[in-house]
């Protein structure tokens, strides 16, 4: 019989008594008839005198001279398992009180011995080992069952029994034979988790109430993580650090590695039960808006600890598993579960943004109103946010901690640079609006729309500071490899739109430019000093208008179509009654070179006389009338034209009555540069028609909508558009 490696062999009684003959007999009968003559002597005297003494003394002298015998022919490991034999032969018949009683005489013999030996540190070891699991099997057969003082008393007598058997474990680890400390080391582990599988498998009240449920299963999962990983798991590493430190791992050691990464897992998913227990008793449907809000807080307040406590116990056994190179089922089963965790965790937050975000803006609000609404709410939601990403940047740490890339990293990498995008680009959104159309309060004199006009646009600046700092921080966690995928797409073009010089890729090109009619320039009916000079002012000057041709006259000497005349008067121009061109007009137009021009050339045509500057400087000057006035005059303005800011000056009489106008047109050609859209980790730059303002398209948010900018028209000079 080996008891403690549950081994059994039966040879019969017969073929035992054989082993006592021959040799073995020779050695066996005389110290057999030592034994009985002394015991008989012993019998004998104690009788004589009229004293009792007990039967098992007879047994006892046998039983010695056996195992004193096995041990000379098998060694002193099988004598000491016949010795053992004994007592767990009282073990199985169910006189569990006879076999601890025994070990214990045992254990107490060994203590007096003054000096012991190895042989006999083993024997009391033993005992001590054999006396834990007995009370180990004893604890494991208390069920807990109701009623509620059943439920007690039978708790309670179970911990007494556990913390017996974890007390004799520790005195068999006081012995220090290696053999019997990892073994016993493993078993206070296993007698741990035994006790919480218990509590797991105690009798419920059945068809309880939610939160009474939820409380009960909460205890229990507590119970399992204080049992399974604070205690169990605790003593299994301890396991594992005693082999690292006398350089050796036997079958307990190995078995305590399996441990530290199940008994962790086994905890987090008695957790991840309570999570299912809440979700699935919670109804969502038909619900929007605010009462959907109402419900997932709800829920999120019932399960966030669940889930935390899971994600907890999950990145514990990575942690073990990582320390202890144990990466085995339960580290893979942990490092799907962690991930998909967290970042669940996250999309519920991130949704209750969503829905807040999303809820329909009252309609009784006018546009200031529902501006204030909006700014409130952004800022009401950002705890949200901050939640989801907290969550979502947890999940990618672990990842990277772990070496982790499942589907659940790869959708956390979408949406770290979606749920910062959303933020910016609505702040983005809301600053478009308070600059070009501003969400006056009902009722407001035009004085204090000046006045809302100044605070508007320091909000908006403000507005526009928080959405650059969001694309800013995607773009760097795109640099960490935590952000991939459209957003940070957007990200990156909505930071170019804004200031590409600082986000594009500078390019080299030969740069063709030609200005002539159009928006940018500006006129004045009177001259002020400077004004045709770079460093003039011209903010006052009114935007030029069109020209009216003269009847049946071919404008010639351009290099294509003839441009649109430019000019300025008083009225509607498209009136002819109610408006009056001005009879002199100074106008001029500010332009840019990136570099000075390789080549250059000027053409103009005015109806009648003109003088032309170029940065202050009389080109031409014209005072004579002719019938070729309709003819394009070329104007030399090579080595004229400086790098950077440059300014067209004409002053244009209009004293004729068959028409008014100026008709400008300037070409140059210079060595410049671009910058260019392009995107991260992209080899090439984009088309630059597809990230322009106009054309480039966002994600669509509901009740945040976007505001083009659209160019002044001013009709006529009045005093509103001098101010």
């Amino acid at each position: 019989v080996s008891v403690m490696d549950t081994e059994y062999s039966w040879i019969g009684f017969r073929n035992f008594a054989s082993l006592f003959q021959g040799a073995i007999g020779q050695e066996f009968k005389p110290a057999l008839l030592r034994t009985v003559s002394f015991t008989f002597f012993n019998y004998l005297t104690v009788y004589l005198f009229g004293l009792t003494f007990p039967a098992g003394v007879l047994a006892y002298a046998v039983t010695f001279a056996c195992t004193d015998v096995i041990s000379e022919i098998w060694g002193r490991q099988r004598g000491q398992q016949v010795v053992l034999a004994g007592f767990f032969a009282l073990a199985v018949q169910n006189k569990q009180a006879e076999a601890l009683d025994q070990l214990q005489q045992t254990i107490a013999t060994y203590v007096k011995l003054k000096n012991p030996s190895d042989v006999n540190k083993y024997y009391a070891a033993k005992a001590e080992f054999t006396i834990a699991e007995i009370n180990l099997e004893a604890m494991n057969k208390i069920a807990l069952t109701l009623p509620k003082d059943a439920y007690k008393r039978k708790l309670a007598k179970k911990m007494e029994v556990l913390d017996r058997a974890i007390s004799h474990y520790s005195k068999v680890i006081g012995y220090h034979i290696s053999e019997w400390t990892t073994r016993s080391v493993f078993q206070i582990g296993q007698a741990y988790e035994d006790f919480a599988l218990g509590i797991f498998r105690q009798e419920r009240k059945k068809n309880c109430p939610l939160d009474e449920r939820l409380a009960l299963e909460l205890g229990i999962a507590k119970a399992v993580d204080e049992y399974c990983v604070e205690k169990a798991a605790h003593y299994h590493e301890q396991n594992i650090k005693l082999g690292i430190k006398e350089k050796f791992e036997d079958k307990y050691i190995l078995q305590s590695r399996k441990k530290i990464t199940s008994l962790p897992l086994i905890a987090g998913e008695k957790y991840l039960a309570l999570v299912e227990i809440a979700q699935s008793a919670v109804k969502m449907q038909k619900l929007d808006g605010f009462a959907l809000i109402a419900r997932k807080l709800d829920v999120l307040q019932k399960i966030a600890p669940f889930q935390e406590r899971a994600i907890n116990l999950f990145l514990k056994c990575l942690e073990l598993g990582s320390a202890y190179q144990q990466i085995d089922e339960f580290y893979a089963k942990a490092s799907g579960l962690i991930t998909k965790q967290s970042f669940t965790v996250g999309e519920t937050y991130a949704d209750v943004a969503a829905i807040a975000r999303d809820a329909p803006i009252p309609s009784t609000f006018d546009p200031y109103e529902a501006f204030v609404y909006k700014t409130k709410l952004l800022k009401q939601i950002e705890g949200y946010e901050d939640k989801a990403m907290e969550n979502y940047l947890r999940t990618m740490k672990i990842a990277e901690a772990y070496s982790i890339d499942d589907d659940y990293v790869k959708r956390t990498k979408s949406k770290i640079p979606e749920c910062i995008f959303i933020r910016g680009r609505c702040y983005d959104l809301l600053c478009q609006k308070v600059i070009n159309d501003p969400p006056f309060p009902k009722n407001v004199s035009e004085a204090e729309k000046e006045e809302y006009r100044g605070r508007f646009g320091e909000i908006g600046m403000h507005f526009q500071d928080n959405a650059i700092d969001a694309y800013k921080t995607i773009l760097n966690y795109q640099k960490q490899h935590y952000a991939t995928g459209e957003f940070v797409s957007h990200a990156y073009v909505r930071l170019f739109q804004i200031a590409p010089k600082e986000y594009g890729v500078k390019k080299e090109k030969l740069e063709e430019k030609i200005i002539t009619s159009g928006p940018g320039w500006k006129c004045m009916g009177d001259s002020f000093a400077g004004w045709t000079t770079i460093e003039y002012n011209d903010q006052a000057w009114y935007p030029a208008q069109k020209g009216k041709m003269p009847g049946n006259v071919e404008i010639t000497g351009f290099p294509g179509k003839a441009p649109t005349p430019l000019w300025h008067g008083e009225g509607d121009p498209k009136s002819q009654e109610n408006y009056k061109p001005a009879q002199k007009l100074f106008i001029r137009r500010t332009f840019y070179c990136p570099q000075v021009p390789q080549e250059a050339s000027m053409r103009l045509v005015a109806i009648d006389e003109f003088d032309c500057y170029l940065n202050g400087v009389l080109l031409s000057q014209d005072t004579t009338r002719t019938d070729a006035w309709q003819q394009a005059k070329r104007l030399n303005v090579l080595g004229k034209l400086r790098e950077g800011k440059n300014v067209i000056a004409l002053y244009v009489k209009n004293t004729l009555n068959m028409g008014y106008g100026v008709f400008p047109y300037l070409h140059y050609i210079a060595a410049g540069y671009e910058y260019m859209a392009q995107l991260p980790d992209s080899l090439s730059p984009m088309d630059p028609k597809l990230v322009a303002e106009n054309t480039y398209a966002f994600p669509v948010i509901k009740n945040f909508q976007e505001v083009k900018q659209a160019m002044p028209h001013i009709s006529g000079r009045n005093d509103d558009r001098k101010k």
